[in-house]
């Protein structure tokens, strides 16, 4: 894939980056040539804490993209949504939150929004299918991208089966990056969340983890054990900014327990614990989804990266202890000047 189609490419070295995390009000210097991204603020994912059930990640804000012609003086109000709030709980189901809108509006009716992402859900019997956070939507742009979902639960075999998936990374190029699924009747997985080139590691069989999603791969499937991450890239230090973005990328292996964090552009990977000790899912890159937390006899927690996340976090279910997911990822935007 070429991606320098984003964000340009080295032939236009003169382009001023403008990168925002917050509300602002951004003035042309110049008579000027704008692409201008905005990017929806993320879910969080659902917590189950109870004999049996599922819960899944939380869905990835949407990205709108457009060519703006401006004249010196005019001004871009950026105004970006806040990520879902994470949950917890110590009995019971609690959905995620939903991730809020990111607009851009400026001269000539201009309304870029970009939609946040879903929450992601959780439910008390295992053997019932759960979909995970929906991706946000993206209108007035040239380019509309949708969101990444979370990871969704086929029925399990028995409504005392726990399972976890992970959240939807960034939309940075296009709507790959999904949480891993669940794919079968099984019982104790945690699936990894979604890198942005490529989705989080499906489970088809019981007792594994997932590793998450990378920057250029998808995770693999598991049938058995743990996976690892998908991989990143090596790129030459002369590229474009999405390219470098998308560098150093590769997704956490699954684990038991702790799952260690992922690169830049990788999707955390799922936990799982059959034990009384406590799961914790791989912290994403900061443009990846969060994985999955699955403890059987432990608590269990979806991960984040706190201040630098801008992906969905994922699930976390558990059926003793606390099953807690920390907050999706806030909206911002990116602005190429030429």
């Amino acid at each position: 894939m070429n991606y320098s189609a984003l964000f340009g490419s080295t032939a236009a070295p003169s382009a001023q980056i403008v990168i925002a995390l917050k509300a602002r009000t951004w003035t042309a210097p110049r008579d000027c040539t704008v692409k201008a991204s905005a990017f929806g603020a993320s879910g969080s994912g659902g917590a189950r804490r109870g004999a049996g059930g599922n819960a899944t990640g939380g869905g990835s804000g949407a990205r709108c993209t457009k060519i703006i012609k401006l004249k010196a003086g005019d001004t871009l109000t950026l105004a970006p949504g806040a990520g879902g709030a994470g949950v917890s709980t110590t009995n019971g189901t609690v959905q995620g939150n939903a991730g809020g809108n990111s607009t851009i509006t400026g001269p000539n009716g201009l309304n870029m929004i970009a939609g946040g992402g879903g929450p992601g859900q959780a439910n008390a019997a295992g053997n019932v299918a759960l979909p995970g956070g929906a991706g946000g939507i993206a209108t007035g742009g040239d380019e509309n991208v949708s969101g990444c979902r979370g990871g969704n639960a086929a029925a399990g075999n028995s409504s005392t089966d726990v399972r976890a998936t992970g959240g939807g990374s960034v939309p940075l190029l296009d709507s790959n990056g999904r949480g891993g699924d669940i794919l079968g009747n099984h019982n104790q997985i945690a699936t990894g969340g979604g890198g942005v080139g490529g989705h989080g590691g499906d489970a088809n069989a019981g007792l594994l983890a997932t590793g998450g999603g990378g920057s250029h791969g998808d995770g693999e499937t598991r049938t058995s054990g743990a996976g690892d991450g998908a991989p990143g890239t090596t790129i030459s230090p002369s590229v474009s900014l999405a390219s470098w973005l998308l560098a150093s990328g590769s997704g956490s292996a699954g684990k038991n327990t702790t799952a260690d964090p992922a690169g830049l552009g990788g999707g955390g990977g799922g936990a799982y614990q059959n034990s009384t000790s406590a799961a914790f899912s791989g912290i994403p890159g900061f443009l990846g989804g969060g994985g999955g937390a699955q403890g059987q006899s432990g608590s269990a927690t979806a991960r984040g990266n706190s201040e630098a996340l801008f992906g969905a976090t994922g699930g976390a279910c558990c059926a003793s202890g606390t099953a807690a997911t920390e907050k999706g990822g806030d909206g911002f935007f990116i602005l190429e000047v030429y």
